[in-house]
């Protein structure tokens, strides 16, 4: 308290406060007194910003494809598709939003340094899109709000596991911190070419799964998720989750040279 009428709140854990809330539990038992000298009832100032408005997206990346992932088939098909539109990039993101049937949502935006020159190759890898990267993942940044997964800046030790083909827990392409017995940042390819499908990326710093959806051509069978898959695998592989997310949207953004 300053003065004689004035409340400041401060937090060392909190640079820029956009919003409080004052009495808010259903237990609270407040004790602060207007200037009228009567009790303060339960208040609010502000307004809490949206997981979207903190995201370096506005001004910085280009969108080329929104898909609506409760539309996902052996070909989906995205709401926006701008690639043919995109000129060189250096930078590609996608944006992962998942909302549960209690209305929680789980969100992750991770940028990384471009993997292709061709935007046509940066959205669901199905057969028909020719996309196919087993490799390393370089310059990831992450931000999310789901508990446990790393967020962070300057991850260089990342891995893409992107294309259309079946696959096995085999440790193929001998990546760091995989195993040839659970389904990871390791798998390795096998036919059928236009088989189950994997999209994911990995945190190999973290040893974390930073998004997967695969299996797409099952729809509501398919595997969708942010982070660490619980049970035996860490990718989402053989989950059949998809139908358990009330909504699922999945951006693919570029960052256009200048």
């Amino acid at each position: 308290i300053e003065g004689a009428s004035t409340v400041v709140l401060r937090s060392d854990k909190v640079a820029q406060p956009t919003a409080m809330r004052f009495a808010w539990h259903l237990l609270a038992e407040p004790n602060l007194s207007g200037g009228t000298g009567l009790a303060t009832g339960a208040f609010r100032l502000g307004e809490v910003p949206s997981f979207l408005s903190g995201l370096p997206v506005q001004g910085e990346y280009r969108l080329v494809y929104d898909y609506n992932l409760a539309q996902l088939g052996a070909q989906p098909t995205p709401a926006v598709d701008d690639s043919r539109l995109i000129g060189a990039f250096d930078r590609v993101a996608y944006l992962l939003e998942l909302t549960e049937g209690s209305g929680k949502s789980q969100n992750v935006f991770v940028s990384l340094d471009a993997f292709t020159k061709d935007a046509s190759k940066l959205g669901i890898p199905t057969h028909a899109s020719g996309a196919v990267f087993q490799q390393a993942a370089t310059g990831l940044e992450i931000f999310t709000d789901v508990p446990g997964l790393q967020a962070g800046r300057g991850i260089q030790k990342g891995q893409l596991e992107f294309w259309p083909h079946n696959y096995a827990a085999e440790n193929a392409a001998g990546v760091a911190g995989a195993t040839g017995d659970v389904y990871d940042a390791g798998d390795g390819m096998v036919p059928p070419e236009d088989g189950y499908g994997s999209m994911q990326l990995h945190n190999l710093e973290a040893g974390q799964t930073v998004f997967a959806v695969n299996n797409w051509r099952a729809g509501d069978r398919a595997d969708i998720g942010i982070g660490n898959s619980p049970g035996n695998t860490k990718d989402w592989t053989f989950t059949g989750n998809a139908g358990g997310w009330t909504s699922k949207r999945l951006r693919v953004y570029v960052r256009e040279q200048k």
